[in-house]
């Protein structure tokens, strides 16, 4: 009869030793919950406190050599993933940055003495909404696309952005945000139409501004015809 080597021997005794002590299977190692990236998490807190400051010391601790652009690239994936709350949050952020220069150093700042006298919190005012003010045909051969343009604007005319923007048409929808093309405006955003389709546009959160019948033009040249674009202008009513 053929015995067996030594050092199988051994480790069958071990098993068998193993089996008999009843030692159970380790407990499964839980996944984590999958967390945003930091950028979504600055833009999340910034729309919570409304404290540049802090996401601005955020931003820094990222190194990243453009936040601005790197923020509306962002923002951009998030809406095209269907995360609407991220990306506006995002566009929230750009629009900020953009527009608001980076603070002085403490040391060249003076400091006043804060006011103890209490005051009374004034009361909110409703919010007023926007209007289109503007919509006209844009005859463009550099575009070279039948371009749905759209700009926000605060009720002085300057541009703001972070503004969902809601596209509607015969057996579909789109949206797309504003404020995530600085390069552009800080209140533009586009959307490519597709010639002879009629649109409707309208802010998400505000749903009386709207356009209706959006059609892209067809413009002509000497040599050829092709499709224009459509350029609305919304402003935010000036409140009482």
């Amino acid at each position: 009869m053929r015995r067996l080597p030594p050092a199988l021997l051994r480790l069958l005794a071990i098993g068998a030793l193993v089996l008999s002590a009843g030692c159970e299977a380790p407990p499964a190692i839980p996944i984590p919950s999958e967390t945003p990236p930091p950028l979504v998490q600055i833009a999340t807190t910034y729309r919570d406190s409304r404290d540049l400051i802090a996401a601005r010391a955020a931003l820094a601790g990222l190194g990243l050599t453009d936040p601005t652009t790197a923020i509306a690239q962002m923002a951009q994936q998030e809406a095209a993933a269907g995360r609407v709350e991220p990306a506006r949050a995002l566009a929230e952020l750009a629009q900020a940055l953009e527009i608001t220069p980076a603070p002085a150093t403490l040391d060249a700042v003076p400091i006043e003495p804060i006011a103890t006298q209490a005051q009374a919190s004034p009361t909110p005012s409703p919010d007023p909404g926007f209007a289109l003010v503007s919509r006209e045909d844009v005859c463009e051969r550099a575009i070279s696309r039948a371009l749905l343009e759209v700009f926000t604007q605060d009720p002085t005319g300057q541009q703001i952005g972070g503004y969902e923007i809601q596209v509607e048409w015969n057996g579909g929808a789109d949206r797309f945000f504003t404020g995530l093309k600085p390069e552009i405006g800080p209140g533009y955003g586009d959307f490519v139409m597709e010639p002879g389709v009629s649109y409707v546009v309208r802010l998400a959160d505000y749903p009386q501004a709207r356009a209706d019948t959006v059609i892209a033009p067809t413009c002509a040249t000497e040599a050829s015809a092709y499709a224009g674009g459509v350029r609305l202008v919304f402003r935010e009513v000036e409140g009482p």
